[in-house]
């Protein structure tokens, strides 16, 4: 773990690592790790051009916020499909879905989750759009949409 923690933080400063196709990687990385341990099935669509450049520091609050929305589905979800669209147009938009438990998602705002409320935080910093669509037995879909200049 602290190997994997050193390498996103080298990752999270290295300037030439600011462009979409890295942030790719890197998601694609994180979950290939993850997998080692599950047996999910991974659905990728990816778009954009992968050489669009990426303010740095978004691109780590992004990174942060994708590791922790797969890590909840790790810790919580009994997961066994795990669907992910990453696209760059004229914004940043993930999509990330699971068929896995759910939960109530009516009242976000009053959830006692660290992980669920630090994501929430990341993404209003950002001034993302976002939506957490989930209940109890039909899994989770992310819905986030982040403007860029």
């Amino acid at each position: 773990m602290a190997v994997e923690t050193m390498r996103d933080l080298m990752w999270s400063v290295d300037p030439k690592k600011d462009t979409w196709g890295n942030f790719i990687k890197a998601c694609q990385g994180y979950v290939q790790n993850v997998i080692g341990k599950n047996h999910w099935t991974i659905d990728w669509e990816i778009e954009g051009d992968p050489q669009i450049r990426i303010n740095p520091g978004m691109r780590k609050q992004l990174f942060l916020v994708f590791k922790e929305i797969i890590t909840n589905i790790l810790k919580h979800a009994s997961a066994n499909k795990v669907s992910m669209t990453l696209r760059y147009d004229q914004g940043i938009h993930i999509l990330i879905s699971d068929d896995g438990v759910g939960f109530d998602s009516s009242n976000l705002e009053n959830f006692d989750g660290v992980g669920l409320r630090s994501v929430c935080r990341r993404l209003d910093d950002l001034n993302a759009e976002y939506k957490v669509e989930s209940a109890e037995g039909e899994g989770i879909l992310w819905q986030i949409t982040v403007p860029v200049k």
